[in-house]
């Protein structure tokens, strides 16, 4: 039997799209050992948002990362 999750997974979930990211958040709320911590919209307010708090996983959309400048 697979141990219990003792530690939480901190998320910030990087869309263009806030119906996606409000959608993957509360999927994310479901599962035990997962937190989404920060929404972002794009890829200057995640940094902004990573320069403040540190998170365990950036999930994001591969087009919100390919079509803007990059860092």
């Amino acid at each position: 039997m697979p141990e219990p999750i003792t530690q939480t997974i901190s998320i910030l979930v990087l869309d263009d799209h806030a119906l996606f990211r409000e959608s993957v958040a509360r999927l994310l709320a479901t599962e035990p050992g997962f937190q989404v911590v920060a929404h972002c919209g794009s890829i200057d307010e995640a940094i902004k948002t990573l320069k403040q708090m540190r998170v365990d996983i950036v999930l994001l959309a591969f087009l919100a990362a390919t079509t803007q400048h990059n860092h």
